[in-house]
């Protein structure tokens, strides 16, 4: 006889469940109240088959998009690009495809420059160091106030965007790594934070990351400007940089090298020649390739003016190379190949 009353007391007080809008971002996903955000505002949408995809990760194209799409109409620039696709033409890998008045967008103001080959690499994965960059200069992170380097010429080039976001609480602590590619479930939780200045979620800070393992030290081998101006344009001086971990350790090294002295290096005596002419010698750089422990240094044909140039240029350029990579134990020589030929013999 009482039945029927418990049961019709027990389906009118039972509490609702609520339901995610994404059938893969279930109501305890430490991205939910984010997705549920950048859904909302139209910045982020679901897969056709109704998924979020939270732990997917992210192209450079895919991001330069989101990151569009953060952006008030105010502020988006009109007239940067140009009316037809075919007539951007900045990134030789950029051609028309969906994404490229995206791209073309965040060029003309500068969020993003490209490669030093000229591409841009649209389906490459991005990092969270490459993020933090595009992110800071996106949406505005210059107006909150900025983080001052006690040691500018020291600190990675990423330091101060993630220093940026850190100060905004906008670091989830997934993110372990200065070189972990993020995720979609990430992404919304940094635009989420930012757009609505929920600061309450815990956030990695800088150092953490950088006592996670997100960087390495790396030496390199500048020119010992002293010696080089009396008598040695081989002699080279020891300097030690922080770059992102990565695997290639020997691409990167070289592409930092590629990329001059600090003023401080410069103060300390070193010195380097890699751009010295119209184009650098890093805008020639095609990456190296290491077996049996030779290491093969790729360029292009406009890199024979510094590797075959007068001999203290060559000199100067080479040793510098030679010494950072012949401190890796896996490298014994080192070759250079220039439009796929191994040249082996110089003019002077």
């Amino acid at each position: 006889m009482h039945l029927i009353p418990l049961l019709l007391f027990s389906i009118v007080f039972l509490p609702t469940i609520a339901l995610a809008s994404f059938p893969d971002v279930p109501t305890n996903h430490p991205n939910r109240e984010a997705i549920e955000y950048v859904q909302a505002q139209k910045i982020v949408g679901g897969y056709p088959d109704g998924t979020y995809q939270p732990n997917k990760t992210i192209n450079r194209a895919e991001f330069a998009k989101i990151l569009e799409e953060s952006i008030p109409d105010a502020e988006l620039g009109i007239g940067v690009c140009p009316m037809e696709p075919e007539d951007f033409t900045t990134f030789s890998d950029v051609r028309g495809e969906w994404f490229w008045i995206y791209v073309c967008m965040q060029q003309g103001r500068s969020i993003v420059q490209g490669y030093s080959d000229g591409t841009f690499r649209p389906a490459s994965n991005i990092n969270f160091a490459e993020a933090a960059k595009m992110i800071y200069r996106s949406l505005h992170l210059d107006r909150r106030g900025l983080w001052v380097s006690e040691d500018p010429a020291s600190d990675p080039w990423f330091r101060f965007y993630v220093e940026a976001l850190a100060s905004a609480n906008a670091i989830p602590v997934s993110i372990a790594s200065f070189d972990k590619h993020i995720t979609r479930g990430e992404m919304a939780e940094i635009i989420y934070r930012l757009k609505t200045g929920n600061n309450d979620k815990p956030s990695r800070t800088y150092k953490e990351l950088a006592l996670s393992g997100g960087t390495m030290p790396v030496t390199l081998y500048f020119t010992n400007r002293a010696v080089l101006e009396v008598s040695d344009c081989s002699a080279v001086l020891p300097t030690t940089r922080v770059i992102p971990k990565t695997s290639a350790v020997a691409d990167a090294a070289l592409r930092e090298l590629f990329g001059g002295v600090t003023e401080r290096e410069r103060a300390q005596g070193l010195t380097s020649s890699f751009d010295v002419f119209e184009r650098t010698l890093l805008s020639s750089y095609k990456g190296i390739s290491i077996a049996y422990g030779v290491a093969t240094v790729k360029f292009d044909a406009a890199a024979m003016a510094y590797l075959n140039g007068a001999a203290c240029m060559q000199m100067s350029v080479k040793a510098p190379m030679e010494r950072t990579l012949l401190q890796f134990p896996s490298i014994k020589k080192v070759q250079y190949s220039v439009d796929g030929e191994i040249v082996t013999e110089w003019d002077a």
